[in-house]
């Protein structure tokens, strides 16, 4: 932000507020440190002297007269004290700051400053919650007087002023940079806390000020000052003046003038640039003498402190006052005629304007007269129409703006002599046939010089005369000459010259002369324009000379082309005349061959037979063909064939056949024009396909033929014709010739056909099981009646789609419904009309779609995952949607003889009901929806809930001892368990009996192994024996109810571990004396347990118990579980995946008929 300070208004500077601290390490390490009292210690990189602080607000106020920032802070504070005085109604704790501290410089340098103090601190102890401080750093330029150290304290205060004070920035951080300050300024700044707070009920007093520190930039050299300004100018002289530049914070010394190009009044060298030092002084102004008029210079200016030298100003450019033109040099001859002499000068000096023209002066030596014969402004010139040979003086001199020059000095030049004059009165004085007589006489202005030779040219004006240009036929000293070997009848031209010393002169006027006239020359072939079949056009040029008599007509022989070539020019007899130059000849055989000559004649007589030339007449077109026959007739196409016509000199290459159709029947006949006079008969039903007239020329103008066969061959199939209607067909033929005339029509019917399709088939209704179907007649009927209508529905089976048809009716019926349909599917439908040929074609096809039904009923509920209170509800969807997609299910439940109520609405056909009653008896039954409304109720299913099982033992404890009963065989190897339980009823079923389960295990992330003990009892009380011994056991109680009500949960499991002992080998089931074992199978690496082998005792033990009879001990012998092998794992994840694969296959097949049908 920049801002203006000081008395001068110069701008302090922007203050910047860094990215990261311009020294390494942490902001407090390279900017300051703090003391444990929170003042503003030594700042790093500061310089002794460079900064005294001036007193502290809060310790010494300043007086209202003063400059200093205090006045300011108190009246803020005042202000903010009065504002919350007003407002009355925040309610809080009102908090105190100290003052910021004073400001300290970290670095500075000739532009900026870098400058930190001290934070603000709250007087209130304990932390602020939502309490940020900014800083604003307000600053102005002051004037210190020169020669007195830096002021602080009260010195300090006193240079500033109240209402100079601007503010730069703010900033959250406690230190700034001030940039683009003046070098070698003083600068006063301060920094105004501003504490905020998020909680609004919190009052905060605004800090006073901190105190006003002073800064000195570094002084540098001076500035460039403004390139020097023109105060006055003169022919020879030029004063200049220029500003004070930016000081750099010292005194000038001097300032120093350069100049280019140097005036003649300079001693110093030239620099590089080509300027010299004029001036060097403490002045501002400085005039230079000595100077060219009219010279363009170059200035610049640099001012001197103690520091150094500043840099050049801009350079200025300024041009003396100009005078007249320096005296040009006397004009050079660059090149003499005999009428004209081109002089050149060199260019003078302009004196400091530009010359504008030059004047040139002549001076006849022979009259004495002297004129100005050029003005301009280019350095040369050619002087024109000078006498020959005659004597002049050239002088110039040049002007500008200022005046005239004095005349060059003069250049004498002579001028060449000229060629002489064209001679004159040419004149013929006779003429023959070949040859003429000229005279003439000496020019009038010989050129100064006398006549040596004179030279005659003649040149023919005719073609026929063969030559081209001027021709040399006579040179020398007479004024008569001869000329000969021209041609008869031919028109020339001759003209003369003379020459001398300068060489030779102009010739004169042309003398045209005719020569007597004679017969035509021999005449060129003549050409042959055009030939046709039976004639023939020859043209000719006339000869390329008529002897000098215009040609008065031409003479043509003709013969036969092998006769003149066996008897030669008397093969000619006889001559056509004729006074134009093209002859057309008729009545000529096709494709003969003729020869033919030509002469001209005119008065003096005829000239010789021309070069004989051929031409041959071209064959002629084909004869029209008679009217073609029709073979066969078709419902759709016709059979024709004709007799080949004759070829008239070249064989028939190719026919072509046209169709036109009648439109219209009118008392039968066919009417082949409107308005025509001339009809065709229509063909009877019994002779359909034979043509019973011919069409006349202008019937056929009136059809709208269309070609349909072209072809070599003498007959053609023509397709794709109407049923039942009349065609006229025509015939002609071509060779390389052309074609044909067209032959006569003739009129032919086709066979009829099946009719055209009907027209707009349209829905006309539509309802849950019908569609009703209306359209129109067939645009053609083809020849015969309509007598039915069949209408059909596209039927899909499987994998192939046919057409059914849903009905067949008269002709007078055209439309029907359709009935007996499926709700909401849809349906495409066609129709055909027939009549005594057959069915026609298919119409377009109309889609619809029947009107959704409610959907049927669901299949009646299953349940699964019975419980006491709850259990799971699931049905299949209905067999039939009925054109509608089910939207949703309502399952709703009733208990045995009351009312059905609802306990499910959705779109899964899957429920789990809870809150129900143990042992109760309910009744479900669920509906489904679509868009068309619910359905029918699914038959009602009924379902028991379970028994609720017993409560979980309580209180169970596990005493291990040595097992001193078990059998021989394995004693002292052998432990027992005591466990003993309470059980409480509490509601349910009562216990019928217990079931205790231990399961030996490691500790292995208190994971079960898989081999488990388990007796069942009915007392509270059990002993597992013939354990092995140093073994851990987890075991674990719970109870079964009775009535199949289930058992309860597990007990809490305790683990104990068995007293150790000698360990002994297993013994087999013979030798434990047991009745009965259970083998278990285990695992290492499971973590679940179930017996694979219970033993016979076991079983029955456990059956009686629950029919309250004694329980059975029973004996276990744990031997680990084998493990599956790989192969057998993977065979059954395989199978597994299998069988998904094949079930989700299926379900797709499913659908996809489903959709189809």
């Amino acid at each position: 932000m920049h801002i203006d300070m000081g008395a001068g208004k110069d701008p302090v500077g922007v203050l910047m507020q860094l990215e990261k601290p311009i020294f390494d390490g942490t902001v407090g390490q390279c900017l300051r440190r703090r003391d444990d009292d929170g003042r503003h210690g030594a700042a790093v990189g500061a310089m002794a002297g460079d900064c005294i602080a001036g007193p502290r607000a809060g310790g010494h106020p300043v007086e209202d007269e003063g400059a200093g920032g205090e006045g300011e802070c108190e009246a803020r504070n005042k202000g903010v004290e009065g504002v919350e005085e007003e407002d009355g109604e925040a309610e809080g704790p009102c908090l105190a700051f100290g003052a910021p501290g004073e400001p300290s410089l970290i670095a500075k340098d000739s532009n900026k400053l870098t400058i930190q103090w001290g934070e603000t601190r709250c007087l209130e102890e304990g932390p602020v919650p939502g309490l940020t401080v900014r800083y604003a750093v307000e600053a102005q330029q002051v004037e210190v007087p020169s020669g007195r150290a830096t002021p602080n304290g009260d010195a300090a205060a006193a240079l500033v002023k109240a209402d100079l004070w601007r503010p730069a920035e703010e900033t959250g951080d406690s230190w700034a940079q001030l940039r683009g300050l003046r070098p070698g300024r003083y600068y006063a700044i301060r920094v105004v806390a501003k504490p905020t707070c998020d909680d609004p009920t919190v009052r905060l007093e605004a800090p006073e000020c901190s105190a006003v520190a002073v800064f000195h930039t570094t002084p540098t050299v001076p500035g460039a000052p403004q390139p020097p300004q023109l105060t006055s100018r003169e022919r020879t002289s030029l004063k200049f003046k220029w500003n004070v530049p930016e000081s750099g914070g010292l005194d000038i010394i001097e300032f120093r003038l350069q100049l280019r190009p140097p005036p003649a009044t300079a001693t110093n060298d030239e620099d590089d640039e080509g300027f010299t030092e004029i001036f060097c002084g403490s002045p501002q102004t400085f005039r230079a003498t000595k100077l060219l008029p009219g010279m363009k210079y170059t200035a610049r200016v640099k001012a001197r402190n103690e520091l150094g030298e500043g840099p050049w100003s801009l350079n200025s450019v300024f041009t003396t006052e100009a005078s007249v033109p320096a005296t040009p040099e006397p004009p050079r001859s660059t090149d003499v005629t005999s009428t004209s002499v081109s002089l050149e000068w060199d260019v003078p000096k302009d004196n400091g304007a530009r010359i504008d023209s030059y004047m040139v002066d002549a001076l006849d030596m022979e009259d004495g007269c002297s004129r100005p014969v050029y003005s301009g402004y280019s350095p040369q010139c050619t002087i024109l129409n000078l006498k020959s040979g005659a004597t002049y003086k050239f002088k110039v001199r040049a002007e500008n703006q200022a005046g005239k020059s004095n005349w060059s000095s003069t250049t004498t030049v002579r001028v060449a002599p000229s060629v002489p004059g064209p001679p004159q009165s040419l004149t013929c004085r006779s003429s023959t046939k070949t040859s003429a007589s000229f005279t003439w006489s000496a020019p009038e202005d010989t050129g100064g010089s006398e006549v040596g030779c004179y030279e005659a040219e003649v040149m023919s004006t005719s073609k026929a005369a063969g030559r081209s240009g001027w021709t040399n036929v006579y040179s020398g000293l007479e004024p008569s000459c001869s000329v000969g070997g021209l041609r008869p009848g031919c028109t020339y031209q001759l003209r003369v010259r003379a020459s001398n010393v300068a060489g030779w002169g102009s010739v004169s006027q042309p003398a045209k002369f005719t020569m007597e006239p004679g017969m035509p020359e021999k005449m060129p072939p003549p050409s042959v324009l055009s030939l046709g079949p039976t004639s023939l056009r020859l043209s000719w040029k006339p000869p390329a000379h008529d002897g000098g008599s215009s040609i008065t007509g031409y003479q043509l022989q003709c013969c036969d082309a092998r006769r003149a070539a066996e008897e030669g020019p008397a093969a000619f007899a006889g001559a056509y005349s004729t006074s134009l130059c093209v002859w057309e000849g008729d009545g000529l055989l096709p494709g003969t061959e003729y020869s033919f000559r030509v002469r001209a004649l005119n008065a003096c007589g005829a000239s010789g037979w021309s070069p004989a030339v051929r031409g041959t007449t071209k064959a002629g077109v084909p004869q029209a063909p008679c009217p073609p026959a029709v073979c066969e007739a078709t419902s759709d196409s016709l059979t024709i064939r004709w007799d080949p016509p004759d070829g008239r000199g070249s064989t028939v290459s190719s026919y072509t056949a046209q169709v036109a159709e009648q439109e219209s029947r009118r008392n039968g006949f066919v009417s082949l024009q409107e308005g025509s006079q001339t009809c065709v008969p229509s063909v009877p039903e019994e002779d359909l396909g034979v043509p019973t007239a011919c069409c006349s020329d202008c019937i056929c103008d009136g059809l709208d033929f269309r070609d349909v066969y072209s072809g070599s061959q003498a007959q053609c199939r023509v397709r794709g014709l109407k049923a039942s209607t009349v065609y006229a067909v025509r015939l002609r033929a071509s060779n390389k010739a052309g074609s044909s005339e067209w032959s006569k029509a003739i009129a032919c019917k086709t066979q009829a056909a099946a009719p055209s399709p009907p027209r707009n088939l349209q829905v006309a209704g539509v309802s849950v099981d019908s569609v009703s179907l209306c359209w129109q007649a067939p645009e053609w009927s083809n020849g015969s009646k309509l007598n039915m209508y069949v209408l059909e529905r596209l039927s899909q089976r499987s994998k192939k789609t046919t057409w059914v048809q849903e009905y067949q009716g008269h002709a007078m019926g055209m439309s029907h419904t359709v009935c007996r349909l499926k709700s909401g599917c849809k349906y495409q439908f066609r129709v055909r009309a027939g009549n005594s040929c057959g069915v026609g074609p298919a119409s377009d096809t109309v889609t619809v779609r029947t009107t959704a039904a409610p959907p049927g009923p669901p299949e009646g509920p299953t349940f699964s995952q019975k419980a006491a209170t709850s259990l799971r509800v699931k049905w299949a969807p209905p067999e039939r949607e009925n054109g509608a997609p089910v939207t949703n299910y309502r399952l709703e439940i009733a208990q045995q003889g009351g009312a059905f109520r609802e306990v499910y609405s959705g779109y899964t056909t899957t429920q789990k009901v809870s809150d129900l009653c143990p042992g109760q008896q309910y009744v479900f039954r669920v509906q489904a929806t679509n868009e068309a409304g619910p359905g029918p109720w699914s038959p009602a299913s009924s379902v028991t809930t379970a028994l609720a099982p017993p409560s979980t033992p309580t209180n169970v404890s596990v005493i291990s001892s040595m097992d001193h009963d078990a059998p021989g065989g394995i004693q002292g190897d052998a432990t027992a368990l005591e466990v003993t339980w309470e059980h409480e009823q509490r509601g349910g079923v009562a216990a019928e009996c217990f079931e205790v389960e231990a399961s030996p295990s490691k500790d292995r992330g208190g994971q079960l192994r898989t081999s488990v003990v388990r007796q069942v009892v009915r007392e509270r009380r059990c002993r597992l024996g013939g354990l092995p011994a140093e073994t851990s056991f987890v075991v674990r109680v719970r109870a079964v109810g009775a009535k199949s009500s289930g058992h309860s949960k597990w007990a809490e499991a305790l683990s104990r571990t068995a007293p150790g002992g000698k360990r002994l080998p297993a013994t087999r089931p013979s030798e434990s004396g047991s009745s009965g074992t259970l083998t278990v199978p285990s695992s290492s690496r499971s973590s679940k347990s179930s017996p694979s082998e219970v033993s016979e005792d076991s079983l029955t033990a456990s059956g009686r118990g629950a029919r309250g009879l004694s329980v059975k001990k029973t004996h276990v012998r744990i031997r680990p579980r084998p493990r599956k092998s790989l192969w057998k794992r993977a065979k059954a994840h395989f199978l597994t995946v299998a069988m998904a694969a094949v079930a989700a296959l299926f379900l797709l097949l499913l659908l996809l008929h489903g959709s189809l049908g």
